[in-house]
């Protein structure tokens, strides 16, 4: 740790972003997307779940099979018997 508190711990805004140039590409534009785009955000969501899922399997020894995880889910799989 170079800091002793979070106090004086530097935090990135947007103003420390350097300057972003953004280039359209559209020579393969996609069919099924909106405007001919292709999926860019579908990425970003596939990483939780199977984190969550690995560090509660991890925790518990229980294993999570469907998402959402939501609390009554996550309860059932807690006291649901093992085969």
């Amino acid at each position: 740790m170079r800091n002793s508190s979070f106090s004086r711990y530097k935090i990135f805004t947007a103003a420390d972003i350097p300057s972003i140039t953004t280039i359209l590409i559209r020579d393969n534009p996609e069919s099924t997307g909106p405007f001919g785009a292709k999926s860019v955000a579908e990425i970003a969501i596939n990483g939780p779940m199977p984190v969550l899922g690995n560090a509660f399997a991890h925790a518990t020894g229980k294993r999570l099979f469907k998402a959402p995880f939501t609390p009554e889910y996550v309860f059932s799989a807690l006291t649901r018997e093992e085969p």
